[in-house]
């Protein structure tokens, strides 16, 4: 409403503020707006801690608000009670969405008794309008300023308690990797009740993104692997840099390796190494010191779930001079950058992979069965002379120059 409200509607105000500020009516007005709340958010009532702040919130904010409404210009400040909720609510994690709520029914409640005294207003239809009017946008700026101002407090607090939170438990994993904690139950109750006498199994998640939220990126991917094994509540440690630490815990070792197509928000960016599954303290410190191995030795990997289940000979190996000598021995001219050789080595991976079977290697590349045949025929003659494509050595020479390496021969140690 623009201007100045009529002398009409500042009289109106003026009686009606006279009115309800008296003890009787904002007792009253407690327990109209209390009883709308309750009724409309029944789950408040397990929640003892917050049920008389809010008592005493509908209180404050009403007296506060009477106190303005008259006012040329309204003054707001955030009633204690209500930076009080907010700090209770981010502390005892009830969703932020439950406190808008609270103020939404409020606003409702507002509205609705100071509609049904419009029946009694005596004035002409002009001032009723103006009436109407400014009594809704009064109490909208008042309910939208202190949803706001909660909004700010709730999230600054859970930052805090997030913070507070990461800090113990890095501080308390720390002393896990040390060797300087072996008593299982007060570990667990120092992280939150993570069952570590379970099956544990270590993710290291990093990104090379400089963006703010690409740490809260890495731990969404961490909790979508922990659904896929059904680990309901996960460790999580952000151990500072562009990386995540997570554990796993499970009753039973997972049936199968985490895999990167069944998790949706995968960035293609991110790089997941993961450990194997180890069961108490000595696992849990085991796997996360094997998934660094994972981490360390793909280094030169693009993207995606690195899993030492799958690579365990190779990274046991690591990468090395020595290592990458007898990649380039075995593989010959196979290790050439040419696509011609790119294609022949995919072709032996898959034959590889499909059990030396020519047609299974030929399904899974979508080429005829003599495609195969004759790539296999080529590169053997790019082999080491004693050597065939089934070879054990020629097995694991191409695992590590595709994981160690990406492919790329000008990575190779000379």
């Amino acid at each position: 409403m623009s201007g100045q409200p009529s002398a009409w509607v500042r009289q109106w105000v003026k009686d009606f503020v006279s009115v309800e500020e008296q003890v009787p009516q904002v007792e009253a007005w407690v327990a109209r707006t209390a009883a709308s709340i309750m009724s409309a958010i029944p789950e408040l009532a397990s929640r003892h801690d917050l049920v008389g702040e809010i008592d005493r919130g509908i209180r404050e904010h009403w007296i506060a608000f009477l106190r303005e409404l008259d006012r040329a210009e309204m003054h707001f400040e955030l009633v204690p009670s209500a930076q009080r909720i907010a700090h209770q609510a981010a502390e005892t994690s009830l969703p932020l969405e439950t406190l808008g709520r609270v103020y939404r029914v409020a606003q409702r409640s507002t509205w609705s008794y100071v509609t049904s005294l419009m029946s009694d207003v005596h004035g002409s239809e002009t001032d009723r309008t103006e009436l109407i009017i400014f009594l809704w946008e009064r109490a909208a700026q008042w309910i939208d300023s202190s949803v706001d101002e909660s909004v700010r407090i709730y999230q600054d607090a859970r930052q805090r308690n997030e913070i507070g939170t990461n800090a113990l438990r890095y501080e308390v994993v720390s002393q896990l990797l040390q060797g300087d904690l072996s008593d299982a139950a007060r570990a667990s109750a120092d992280l939150g009740g993570y069952a570590i006498r379970s099956f544990n199994t270590a993710l290291i998640l990093s990104s090379q993104e400089h963006y703010d939220y690409a740490i809260d990126a890495l731990e969404e991917i961490g909790r979508d692997l922990a659904r896929q094994v059904q680990a309901k509540h996960p460790l999580v440690v952000r151990p500072g840099g562009r990386r995540v630490w997570v554990w796993l815990a499970t009753q039973h070792e997972p049936a199968a390796p985490l895999r990167s197509d069944l998790v949706g928000s995968l960035d293609e960016r991110a790089r997941i190494a993961v450990g194997p599954s180890r069961r108490g303290i000595s696992g849990f410190v085991e796997s996360h010191h094997l998934a660094q191995r994972v981490a360390e030795v793909t280094s030169g990997h693009g993207h995606g779930v690195l899993n030492f289940r799958e690579l365990e000979l190779v990274v046991l190996l690591g990468c090395s001079r020595d290592v990458d000598m007898f990649v380039r021995r075995t593989l010959g001219n196979l290790a050439d950058p040419s696509a011609h050789a790119q294609r022949l080595r995919d072709t032996v991976t898959s034959f590889i992979r499909q059990g030396t079977s020519i047609d299974a290697a030929a399904q899974e590349l979508v080429v005829h069965r003599n495609t195969v045949r004759y790539r296999l025929q080529q590169a053997t003659k790019l082999l080491r002379d004693d050597l065939i494509p089934s070879s054990p050595e020629v097995s694991l020479a191409l695992r590590h120059f595709e994981v160690c390496h990406h492919s790329d021969s000008a990575d190779l140690q000379a």
